[in-house]
Formats: structure tokens, sequence, C-alpha cells
């Protein structure tokens, strides 16, 4: 909240927190791949392997969660388990489902198609989740090394093509909807159905 607020014309996803969002997506979709490759070798059934990537595919986004709880400071560290009750809430409230869809009687089976995991699963499960989590780390520190070297890591600065498509806006040959522009609704959804 200390931050000022994002330029006009600034793009609301900006190049560092796209990467961050692509390095966490692809970390995820890794670790449920290669944890179901993990199970299937240990000889789990089909079900346990679904409850696998399941498990992983959760708690690998609460790591997730965690680490993105402070944009530069680390999240290795005490400060993580204060002043955000509700975060861990919702952690709470994902693990309890979790250990319900997996273990609960007929729910498992019939509706998620699972079976109940082993120990040797919830200790891959717990190894990608800290995995995750420590990738994301990884990639804050990396963004705290670049913001000391005086890089734009907050994306506060227009890149060439927010420019680019500033100056386009502005002769009027992007086709996008602005309110303060003088367009009606009509204009807008005809623009929107030629895209």
């Amino acid at each position: 909240m200390d931050a000022p607020p994002r330029r006009v014309g600034k793009r609301l996803i900006g190049r560092y927190l796209f990467l961050r969002i692509a390095l966490g997506t692809i970390l995820l979709t890794g670790f449920v791949v290669g944890s179901v490759f993990w199970a299937q070798s240990l000889g789990k059934t089909d079900s346990q392997c679904r409850a696998q990537a399941l498990s992983v595919l959760n708690l690998g986004a609460c790591a997730v969660t965690v680490s993105a709880r402070f944009t530069y400071n680390s999240s290795f560290h005490p400060r993580i388990f204060r002043d955000n009750k509700y975060c861990w809430y919702s952690i709470l409230i994902v693990i309890v489902l979790q250990v319900a869809i997996i273990y609960i009687p007929g729910l498992n089976y019939y509706v998620f198609k699972m079976r109940a995991m082993d120990a040797d699963q919830w200790g891959i499960t717990a190894l990608f989740m800290f995995f995750q989590f420590v990738g994301m780390e990884a990639e804050k520190a990396f963004r705290r090394y670049l913001k000391s070297k005086g890089a734009d890591t907050d994306d506060r600065e227009l890149t060439v093509i927010d420019r680019i498509l500033a100056d386009a806006d502005k002769q009027g040959q992007t086709g996008s909807f602005r309110a303060e522009s003088k367009h009606d609704i009509a204009s807008f959804r005809s623009v929107e159905l030629h895209r």
C-alpha cells in the first residue's frame, strides 16, 4: 500500500510480474508431472497417482501464496506467521479439503477417482512443496539483486511496448475502448467482437 499508483497507460502485469507468474507455473507444472512419474516408479496405482498430482498442485499453490506474501522480503523469516491470519486460515482450509477428498470413502473414488496416499507420497508432496517455495524465493532474491543494481523491477517506467501502444492509442489506431473517450457501449461491443 506504500507504493505509488500505477502510471496511466502502464500494463497491469509488467514484465517482472509476468516472469514470476511464468516461473511459478513452469515449476508447479514440472513438479506435478514429476511427482506422478515418481509415484508410478514406486508402483502406485493410477488412482494414487491422481491423488499425488492433486496434492502437489494444491500444496504447491499454497507455497506460492506464502512466498507471495512479501514482494521483496524473504519469506524465510518468522514474520511470515504474523499479521495475516486469513492467509493461514485459507491454507488450513485447502489442506483440510485436500485430505478430505483423498480419504473420505466414496468421495475419493467415485467423485475424484482417487485412492488414499501412502506416507511416502505425502513425503514427495512435502518435498515438492518445499522446492516450489524455494524456487519462488530464489526469484525474489534475484529481483532484490537486480533492484540493488538499479533495475526497474517494480515496472514503474514505460517499456518500449508501452510507448508504442500509447502512441498508437493517441492516433486512434488500436481500437481499444477507453472510458474517457467518446465511445458508447455499442462501439465497445463491436470492437470486442472484431478481435
